[in-house]
């Protein structure tokens, strides 16, 4: 959830002006760069679900 929160505040900030984070001047389009970084790791997390549900049911987390 938080991946997906962050994805959803970094694209935000981009189309309002780059208001509240801090962006790199050296990095094109910063926080659109982020937000798409943050829906990649998204999509990796949902491909492994089934895998890291395994892995806390096993050590009772």
């Amino acid at each position: 959830m938080m991946t997906y929160e962050n994805t959803i505040r970094f694209l935000a900030d981009y189309l309002n002006g780059d208001v509240y984070f801090s962006i790199d001047e050296n990095i094109e389009n910063h926080n659109l760069v982020r937000a798409k970084a943050q829906l990649e790791l998204l999509r990796q997390i949902e491909e492994k679900e089934d895998e890291m549900k395994g892995v806390i049911k096993k050590y009772g987390f």
